[in-house]
């Protein structure tokens, strides 16, 4: 759940104080940056969904695989640069 509610704050953070402000021209570019801002929250709910389906997956090695896939995902979304990777982990 917490996975979840940092993907929500992540998203809504980033809405209201980073593209909020911004100035981005073309407008294209800016539907750009939006999707790609927004495709790591949308990620990250979907590894939240995971890691909270794992326990009832009908193979252990699925179960670590859900496991390796969110450590790496989110090892590699902050590499420790970002508040939130004390968060994801």
């Amino acid at each position: 759940m917490l996975a979840i509610l940092v993907a929500i704050a992540h998203g809504t953070l980033g809405e209201l104080r980073v593209f909020a402000n911004a100035y981005i021209e073309p407008q294209r570019t800016r539907t750009l940056l939006h999707l790609i801002f927004h495709a790591s929250t949308v990620d990250w709910i979907s590894i939240g969904i995971l890691l909270i389906a794992a326990p009832w997956l009908g193979s252990q090695a699925a179960r670590h695989l859900v496991i390796a896939v969110a450590v790496v995902v989110y090892g590699a979304a902050t590499r420790g640069r970002h508040v939130g990777w004390m968060l994801m982990s």
